[in-house]
């Protein structure tokens, strides 16, 4: 069985928690005796952390695979787990809070949570049912009243421990303007091709830790991709040092200072996921790694339009064959040779992280006509436009509502939330922070 570090939260809650955890949002939906089962697996394996919301639809398998475990002698005490759970947005008013944490742990059948999250920044009204919302479905989110009402579960003893996802800089400020007991985390989108480096700086001031969902990029969703299983830096540097695509994003992630929930019901990757703690990426690799990729244009001295190509972790989907420009310089008529069909396809691709000049550029070597399309679809967002795009991203399956001072729950097909965070890829970046603090002494080995 792997043995995982912990990382200390702060002061306002005096807890260690397992620096990585499995998540339990599922897409497409799984059924309840496969999370179950799939859970019962992680605990065997090692895993003692586990995160999951009411709308996730796992509060349920999870509660009953920890009674399991229990019985079978898997774990001595409850106390051995890190159980985290979400405010769901519906309920982000004051006197529905308190309710809707004894909901989660009526769901789970545990007297207590060790986190409980704010899931969004914002208030959904109750008759949400499916994704994308409508826009009178929306409102802003009352910080101040929604957080007295985490800060009394936390002093009733309903979780050890309170903390918010998917909140920026500008959110964060507000909150600790009128909190009592500050957030001990935030839990975000956090991997090599959204780093998240303004906010970990803001956090890490704070002393707000922070928690990274989908940091192998949501594979398999309608709202992640292959990115990051699939990036050529990623690759090359796995296969040179026998191990995992996964394991080097999630080992990179880890050495930003940060824990991580991916998730996996797949038990061969579940146990690799946790093979990430006896060996380390040297400083280059980290940094060649934050580097990712970005392609701009600019005009050289001539005035002819050139594109600058960092080696990165998108070279792959971004250009095609074009992939190995590499950090020289080229004009746009050496792109000639770069197939119609890997032009086609980033062209329609709506995370495409390629500037849309550039994009414009590449689809006037192979089709012209083309070019609107890349206009319409990848025009460039403000981070608070990114941030509600992601919120609203295509999510057809239905999602809890019901009221949580209700007396029973919603029955049926497992409910899952989308991905909240996102962004472009980042310009090339030092890694500066350090891992966190670990209670683990296990030696490290530094991949060269």
């Amino acid at each position: 069985m792997a043995l995982v570090p912990e990382v200390s939260l702060s002061s306002s809650c005096d807890l260690k928690m397992p620096v990585i955890g499995m998540g339990t949002s599922s897409y497409p939906p799984v059924d309840p005796e496969t999370a179950k089962a799939a859970i019962i697996e992680a605990i065997k394996a090692g895993y003692r952390h586990f995160d999951t919301a009411y709308a996730y639809g796992s509060e349920k398998p999870l509660g009953e695979a920890i009674a399991q475990a229990l019985s079978l002698g898997l774990i001595e005490s409850r106390d051995e787990l890190f159980i985290t759970s979400k405010l769901w947005a519906s309920f982000a008013e004051r006197d529905l809070v308190v309710p809707a944490i004894k909901m989660s742990l009526s769901n789970l059948k545990l007297d207590y949570l060790d986190m409980y999250i704010i899931h969004w920044p914002l208030k959904l009204s109750q008759d949400v049912r499916q994704m994308p919302i409508a826009k009178e479905q929306a409102f802003p989110l009352d910080i101040k009243s929604v957080w007295e009402g985490m800060e009394e579960c936390k002093n009733l003893g309903l979780t050890k421990a309170i903390g918010v996802s998917n909140f920026s800089c500008k959110k964060l400020e507000e909150l600790l303007s009128v909190a009592k007991i500050p957030p001990a985390v935030n839990q975000v989108e956090m991997n090599p091709l959204w780093q998240q480096k303004k906010l970990k700086e803001f956090c890490k001031a704070k002393d707000i830790h922070i928690t990274a969902y989908s940091p192998l990029g949501a594979n398999g969703t309608k709202w992640g991709d292959n990115r990051i299983v699939e990036c050529d830096v990623l690759e090359e540097i796995a296969k040179a040092h026998g191990k995992t695509t996964a394991q080097i994003s999630l080992r990179w992630v880890y050495e930003q200072g940060v824990s991580l929930v991916p998730k996996s019901f797949n038990m061969k990757r579940m146990n690799e996921n946790l093979q990430i703690f006896d060996w380390s990426l040297t400083e280059d690799l980290s940094v060649k790694i934050s580097g990712g990729v970005m392609i701009t244009t600019h005009a050289s001295a001539n005035g002819d339009q050139i594109l600058s190509s960092q080696s990165g972790c998108f070279v792959k989907k971004c250009v095609g064959e074009a992939r190995d420009l590499g950090p020289r310089y080229t004009t746009v008529e050496d792109l000639a040779p770069v197939r119609d069909e890997s032009i086609e396809r980033v062209s329609q691709s709506r995370r495409a992280h390629i500037p849309v000049g550039v994009l414009k550029a590449l689809v006037r070597v192979a089709e012209p006509a083309s070019a609107e399309s890349v206009n319409s679809s990848n025009v460039e967002a403000s981070p608070s436009e990114k941030m509600v795009k992601r919120k609203t991203m295509i999510f057809d399956q239905f999602l809890p509502s019901a009221h949580p001072t209700a007396q029973s729950q919603p029955q049926g097909e497992d409910r899952a939330s989308p991905s909240l965070a996102g962004g472009r890829v980042k310009k090339k970046q030092r890694v500066v922070d350090q891992p966190p603090r670990v209670t683990s002494d296990a030696p490290l080995r530094t991949l060269s």
